[in-house]
């Protein structure tokens, strides 16, 4: 998993390559794994931008390597109001 982050990165055109990418596993919650991604972008002005575009490449990058992502789950009860 951490490998396909920084290949992602790496490929990123806007990711600086030094100082290099660094995918973290962050710690489990909720019964999933949290990574992290972190990445140098030339300027600060771009971040949101850079975050924006990396996330849609992070995500293509994760599905190419058939790695789902763990969505959770929610039971919805809708009631007819007694008729």
């Amino acid at each position: 998993m951490l490998d396909v982050l920084c290949a992602a990165a790496k490929a990123y055109p806007n990711a600086l390559a030094e100082p290099a990418a660094l995918a973290l596993c962050t710690g489990f919650r909720h019964s999933v794994l949290n990574f992290e991604l972190r990445v140098w972008t030339a300027s600060f002005e771009e971040s949101d931008l850079v975050r924006s575009e990396l996330a849609v490449v992070v995500h293509a990058a994760l599905a190419a390597a058939r790695i789902e992502i763990a969505l959770p789950e929610h039971d919805i009860y809708i009631h007819d109001g007694g008729k």
